[in-house]
């Protein structure tokens, strides 16, 4: 396949709907796989599975990562629209629009959710659950840390995330008068000061256990987003003559992405190198890359839809495997691959029911309250503003579960 024909596929990427919105179906195939794999890290540790054991054991735990690779995801396809405003030829964004957008997102599944744990799991749950799960204030007390459904800390950190992006994206757009290159290099430097906050928590050990949980200590993954979300507005009309070769082959962007993966998993101190691999996975399916085998697999219409469901797949899995072992009595526990098996599907169905009759009602308000309005045009690579919350590679569980360094 010539260059031309190559970047007129990805131009075209199939399409899923989702509540009446189309969306790229190789970042919903992305969704999928990465809130799949936090199942089956999370099985393996409801199956008795040890997560600083041997590789093999470490790369069992390792697709969890998935759950951070969210971060970066998130991060890419909302400053999408900011970026395009400030560094090309973007228009206003609705402010309004952007919080109903984000509200009718994460509020409503997240809501019924911990009712359904705290009522079922918890015995009705206690005052302080109730008061600090209702108002995502769980991620900054010890006693309630990844307790009741351990998936949710990241939920929390998202919502930090939409708080701070638009005054951060304006601050970027004004402090880099609308420079490229310098929005990079400072998006660059704060990245690399949150590996530092990172790996400051980890050394203060339990001192430090809250901050572990929060957007400085993973702001490392955010700024690898946001750095393709400008890369992809500079590569607007297409990518750059010096792009060509195997570098501009979508596969090898993916290899390396994989051999950063392992890194990190090889060695959980190297866990910041998931930054540019979520970088170099998110690019070979946005950018204007040559078309190849591995993004076939990505405009799987059934990845699709599982990834329009990846919301509901990362937030009931904990109460699936809950059930699944008995709270982690049955006979379930200890044999990780029938429970891998049973709770990837047992999940997939919950969460496809769960869409249906939650999630996509209350997406469908976006319309009824008015246009998204920061819905990019129709480019190569297309890249969407509404994103699906997402993550943890954390204990998931209220019953905390030995978990990889996050």
């Amino acid at each position: 396949m010539d260059e031309t024909a190559s970047q007129a596929a990805v131009a075209r990427p199939p399409q899923i709907a989702q509540a009446g919105e189309l969306r790229d179906t190789r970042v919903e195939a992305l969704r999928a796989l990465a809130a799949i794999g936090v199942v089956a890290a999370h099985a393996w540790g409801f199956a008795g599975g040890n997560f600083f054991g041997s590789f093999s054991e470490r790369l069992l735990a390792g697709i969890g990562f998935g759950a951070l690779f969210f971060f970066a995801l998130s991060s890419c396809l909302l400053y999408m629209p900011f970026a395009r405003r400030d560094f090309g030829r973007g228009g206003p964004i609705g402010l309004r629009q952007y919080a109903i957008n984000r509200a009718v997102r994460i509020f409503p599944l997240y809501y019924v959710v911990l009712v359904v744990v705290l009522i079922v799991f918890e015995g009705g749950g206690s005052f302080d659950q109730w008061w600090r799960y209702a108002l995502f204030w769980e991620n900054f007390s010890a006693h309630t840390i990844n307790t009741v459904n351990g998936s949710v800390w990241t939920i929390v950190v998202e919502l930090h995330f939409y708080l701070l992006l638009p005054p951060l994206a304006l601050g970027l757009g004004r402090l880099t008068r609308g420079s490229l290159a310098k929005a990079a290099v400072l998006l660059g430097a704060l990245g690399l000061l949150s590996i530092t906050v990172r790996e400051y928590s980890f050394a203060k050990a339990d001192e430090l256990l809250l901050l572990r949980y929060s957007l400085p200590s993973t702001f490392y993954l955010v700024a690898a987003g946001m750095m393709l979300a400008l890369v992809r507005v500079a590569w607007e009309d297409g990518r750059p003559a010096w792009v060509r070769g195997p570098l501009a082959r979508a596969e090898l962007w993916i290899t390396v992405a994989g051999v950063l993966w392992l890194g990190s998993v090889y060695d959980y101190r190297l866990e910041p190198l998931l930054g540019p691999a979520s970088f170099l996975l998110l690019g070979a399916c946005m950018l204007p890359l040559e078309f190849g085998p591995a993004l076939r697999i990505l405009d799987l219409k059934l990845l699709g839809v599982l990834g329009i469901a990846s919301y509901s797949i990362y937030l009931w899995h904990v109460p699936v495997l809950e059930l699944l072992t008995d709270e982690r009595r049955g006979p379930l526990t200890g044999h990780y691959l029938w429970l891998i098996a049973l709770s990837v599907v047992a999940t997939c169905l919950v969460a496809l029911a769960s869409y249906r009759l939650i999630e996509a009602p209350a997406l469908k308000l976006r319309k009824r309250w008015g246009s998204t309005g920061t819905q990019p045009p129709a480019t190569a690579g297309r890249i969407v503003t509404s994103s699906p919350s997402s993550t943890d590679v954390s204990s998931p569980s209220r019953k905390r579960m030995s978990s990889p360094p996050t």
